[in-house]
């Protein structure tokens, strides 16, 4: 293979483990959630990368970081029939969550 094959990110959510907190729902019911829960929190554009998995949204929707329970909240759309937009509790390290400070642009409400 050549050497200007562009790196691809997986799009498989389920890599990431955590559990699913929100399932088949909209965007404005997983920014709800996120804003009633987390006090932090980060508008992600389409098909941002964490933890090299491509985020897969429709538009940009909001993820939550939960500071002392070293979680972040992630809305992912699955293609797949009868899940849709789910929202997904994950661990995080500090540097993940620092990850997401670094590349996204906080929301203040």
């Amino acid at each position: 293979m050549g050497a200007n094959i562009l790196w691809m990110a997986s799009r498989c959510v389920n890599n990431l483990g955590g559990k699913v907190l929100l399932m088949d729902v909209t965007p404005e019911q997983v920014n709800g959630y996120v804003r009633k829960h987390c006090k932090e929190y980060y508008e992600m554009p389409p098909d941002f990368v964490f933890k090299d998995i491509r985020m897969l949204l429709k538009s940009p929707m909001l993820v939550g970081l939960q500071i002392r329970k070293q979680k972040v909240l992630l809305p992912f759309t699955k293609p797949c029939p009868g899940y849709g937009t789910m929202l997904y509790e994950v661990a995080a390290k500090e540097e993940d969550l620092d990850f997401i400070r670094n590349n996204l642009v906080k929301v203040s409400e």
